[in-house]
């Protein structure tokens, strides 16, 4: 598992056995999201919680187009 993915799960007390909302349209989140990209968030910020989102793959899609 991803660093960043085991670090959102953690801070909302979730596994991967739950059913995880996408937090833009609400149906079933597939990826985690860096809010500020890994390549322009600093080192301390870049897999904060703050910065991550759960996210359906289509919505996923959107946020990189």
């Amino acid at each position: 598992m991803q660093k960043h993915i085991k670090i959102y799960l953690e801070s909302r007390n979730l596994s991967v056995a739950d059913f995880i909302k996408c937090e833009e349209c609400g149906a079933k989140a597939v990826d985690i999201h860096h809010i500020i990209p890994r390549s322009r968030a600093s080192k301390e910020y870049v897999n904060d919680p703050k910065n991550l989102q759960a996210l359906c793959r289509e919505c996923h899609r959107r946020k990189h187009e």
